[in-house]
């Protein structure tokens, strides 16, 4: 059974149990092998009808060098020479070439390729002897990939939303191509902000060597790694972590395992601490080694998938099969930092990395010697995860960088490498097909749990979407851009704002008020720089809510007219008023007629009810701008029996004849049988007497020299009239006030 899998390219003597997620490559005890291989054009569209230049760079003397198409021997060798003939640019210069037609680039393309098809292999010979086989893989552009927006920022590079291109045939020339990526980093810090943890590195020349990571930061403390900080070298002012570098284009898929595998490499695994230590960079052949991460093939520690799961049994450990798309280990999701350390469990280590049987997953027992390690085992040695799982990033920027030899990329191109950029945002799993793997891989987020994700987009615009707004109704959101360098202006690239708002260009503030209810559809552009970023935006218009104002009339008496007002506005000075139509209650109750403002103002005018406290409210019906809604007054519409007037306050003393609620207005009291009830305020008492059918009430105005009582004489049934009788030295009359406006014949 093919239970290893290796992460990358990889070469190694002929070995059936290794499944390569790349190049296939075997290598006899001769010295030739391939340095890159390249395509002219390099990303080669499905509907091409121009013949294609296919080119392979042999190190050491071959006495042939040939292309067997898929599958093998199915068709004769086609030989690549280096004779300057043929497409071969130059004589002896080792590169070896070959003019391809369209049709044995693309014939057999079929969904599962994923765009990258197995063209063959190509063969070093030593006479008749292979000495040297190698995948070679195409890539292959389709309608079905969507099309891109390509900026040119220079005449060295170019950019679409997640991928930048930049030309450099320094790289391939470099001494040390690893190093250069330097030059090139600071490359894009020239045109790009200083937003990315990590930048992703593509060649479109197919160098026979891994995807690996280079670590650029580090300042976790607790997984074994030192702390260090060399993004100062690579042009980043200390948020870059670190490279993922793509050597061989066809290993490059942001949804692929080998790809989240890389960025896994931040922080795993550098623990010298036994049995950890003999799995370096990777884990030892474990239920660790069952994730992402894998272990390390000896003797080179590339790295290689482990689909077992080891489960313990009485008597040993039971290696059962498991093809499932990987996910990261409980114990790599605590060194990443997305668990806590009491959320890992038990791993299980094989004392004998060189057991063969511990290489087959058959469902076999497992009897040999095993380690059982924790993650406590972990915090012991190098203490605690600093920051741990409550403090950790969970959302990590990455940039993709596509670098060319021959100038700048196609458009083809472009939408080629953006298509698999932004496969690292997606949020479920996903066709790969890397090398001569094929099958669903887990993207960052499920292979995380959904604990952390990826952004992939060069320049991020936020918020992702935008809030509701309201007709009529104030609105404002500032918008937001990460990725670009200095101060953008922002704009309407596409589609309309809904009538009433506006985007300002030097703030980016979206701002107003809606006078046309809807959906709108429209696209924001923020530019900066010879770049800009689009974000497509819905905003929905609702119902505005209207200002219902509505206050409770003066206190009354009986018999009286009460005016009841409402105002009905929008919340925007200057939109149009509701149109829909009022209804006053008293006590929840409705009074009158449901009535339409005018101008956003309803009045209604009703003779007073009964003696009590009323809860005035209205309610609004809404209309095709404006929501239903309801007001209730603050204060209570109080209604008496009876009232006098203090001629020289011009203040009315409202009161009843009969028990009445507790809740006296200011100037008013109430009396029980003419005996008082809780005069309202320290300047105003009453008492009174009943006697022959009439109430006598004697009042006593308190004033800053004295006080002065007065009696007032009434009918228990009407008040027909008042009788003063005033202090001597500060006369002050209260005298029955006729209502002649409503014409009650009633004191007020």
């Amino acid at each position: 059974m093919k239970s290893l899998l290796a992460f990358g390219l990889f070469r190694f003597a002929q070995a059936a149990s290794l499944l390569l997620l790349s190049a296939f490559i075997t290598e006899a005890a001769f010295a030739q092998s391939v340095s890159y291989y390249k395509f002219t054009p390099p990303v080669i569209r499905s509907t091409e009808t121009q013949n294609i230049l296919f080119e392979v760079r042999v190190i050491g003397a071959s006495t042939r060098v040939a292309l067997d198409f898929s599958p093998a021997g199915s068709q004769p060798l086609l030989d690549l020479l280096d004779n300057g003939t043929n497409g071969d640019r130059q004589a002896e210069d080792g590169i070896y070439s070959v003019t391809l037609t369209p049709t044995q680039v693309l014939q057999g393309l079929s969904t599962d390729d994923v765009f990258r098809r197995f063209i063959g292999f190509l063969r070093l010979f030593q006479g008749t002897t292979v000495t040297s086989s190698y995948n070679i893989i195409a890539a292959i552009h389709t309608p079905e990939i969507p099309p891109v927006v390509v900026q040119e920022l220079a005449s060295d590079m170019q950019s679409t939303d997640y991928v930048v291109n930049i030309y450099d045939p320094a790289y391939f020339s470099a001494t040390n191509r690893d190093d250069y990526l330097n030059n090139i980093s600071k490359r894009l810090y020239q045109a790009f902000g200083d937003v990315y943890d990590m930048l992703d590195f593509v060649s479109v020349t197919n160098y026979i060597a891994n995807a690996h990571h280079i670590g650029v930061k580090n300042d976790i403390q607790g997984i074994g790694q030192r702390i260090f900080d060399n993004s100062a070298a690579r042009g980043s002012n200390g948020t870059l972590l670190g490279f993922n570098v793509f050597p061989n284009e066809s290993l490059f898929d942001g949804a692929a395992t080998v790809y989240i595998h890389e960025f896994g490499h931040q922080w795993i695994q550098f623990m010298q601490l036994v049995p950890f230590s003999i799995g370096i960079p990777h884990w030892p052949i474990s239920s660790l080694a069952s994730g992402v991460m894998g272990f390390s093939i000896p003797p080179t520690s590339q790295g290689g998938t482990y689909n077992c799961r080891l489960v313990s049994e009485t008597g040993g450990v039971r290696l059962q099969p498991d093809d499932n798309p990987k996910t990261f280990t409980d114990f790599d999701l605590y060194m990443m930092g997305l668990v806590a350390e009491q959320e890992v469990g038990e791993h299980i280590v094989f004392d004998d990395q060189n057991d063969p049987t511990i290489r087959q997953c058959n469902g076999q027992l497992y009897t040999g010697p095993i380690t059982r390690v924790h993650a406590s085992d972990v915090v012991a040695a190098f203490g605690p995860r600093i920051p741990n799982v409550a403090t950790s990033p969970k959302s990590f920027r990455v940039a993709t960088v596509v670098i060319s030899s021959d100038g700048l990329l196609s458009p083809e191109a472009m939408a080629f490498y953006t298509f698999f950029a932004k496969r690292a945002e997606a949020t479920q799993a996903l066709a790969t097909h890397i090398g001569l793997a094929k099958g669903l891989s887990n993207p960052f987020v499920t292979a995380t749990g959904n604990r952390a994700n990826l952004v992939a987009a060069l320049v991020t615009i936020s918020p992702a979407a935008l809030p509701d707004a309201s007709f009529a109704t104030a609105y404002s959101k500032l918008l937001n851009q990460s990725g670009l360098l200095g101060v953008p202006n922002w704009s309407i690239s596409a589609g309309a704002l809904p009538p009433g708002l506006m985007l300002d260009a030097a703030s980016g503030v979206l701002s107003g008020a809606p006078t046309m209810p809807g959906t709108f559809h429209f696209t924001v552009r923020a530019s900066s720089n010879n770049y800009f970023s689009e974000h497509a935006y819905s905003l929905h218009v609702g119902q505005g809510a209207p200002v219902i104002t509505v206050t409770a009339p003066a206190p009354n008496i009986v018999g009286n007219l009460v005016s009841y007002a409402v105002t009905v506005k929008p919340e925007a000075i200057g939109s149009p008023n509701p149109t829909g139509e009022v209804q006053f209650k008293l006590n929840g109750n409705a009074i009158g007629n449901a009535i339409s403002p005018v101008n956003g103002i309803a009045s209604l005018t009703l003779d007073a009810p009964a003696t009590g406290a009323y809860r005035v409210s209205v309610d609004y019906s809404g209309d095709s701008n404006y929501l239903a809604g309801s007001s209730t007054a603050n204060t209570k519409l109080f209604v008496f029996q009876y009232s006098v007037r203090d001629d020289r306050s011009g203040d009315y003393i409202l009161f009843n004849a009969t028990p009445a609620a507790r809740n006296i207005p200011r100037g008013g009291f109430y009396i029980n049988s003419c005996g008082h009830q809780l005069p309202p305020i320290p300047a105003r008492t009453g008492i009174g007497a009943v006697s022959g059918g009439k109430c006598t009430i004697t009042l006593t105005h308190l004033t800053s020299t004295g006080s002065n009582s007065f009696q007032v004489i009434l009918n228990t049934c009407r008040n027909q009239g008042v009788v003063t009788n005033g202090s001597v030295t500060n006369p002050i009359l209260l005298l029955c006030d006729s209502d002649t406006t409503n014409n009650t014949g009633f004191c007020r």
